[in-house]
């Protein structure tokens, strides 16, 4: 499952990258830092990337999850702070709701 999720991340991406005309986003990876410290989002970046992502996982996956919610935020290490990070949150949300 986490090897489809990281395609769905990388290509929301991508996506973003595309629509922002941002070419640091356009061939983003697993090690790609997202938001705070040496991350390549501001904050709207990150909003359009949570879009993006929930509906690339309803559409390829037929799951509805929410990312932007008071668990996501709580987090010590915050989920958006990279690819992997992402990927992993998103991984445990779906395993939660099978």
């Amino acid at each position: 499952m986490a090897n489809n999720i990281q395609k769905i991340v990388l290509n929301a991406i991508h996506t973003l990258g595309e629509i922002e005309d941002k070419e640091a986003f356009l061939n983003p990876d697993e090690n790609m830092r997202l938001f705070g410290g040496s991350g390549v989002m501001d904050s709207l970046n990150i909003v359009m990337l949570i879009a993006e992502i929930e509906d690339q996982v309803a559409e390829e996956l037929g799951i509805s999850i929410t990312l932007a919610d008071d668990r996501a935020m709580s987090q010590k290490t915050s989920p958006f702070r990279s690819v992997k990070t992402l990927v992993r949150y998103i991984d445990n949300l779906l395993k939660e709701q099978s």
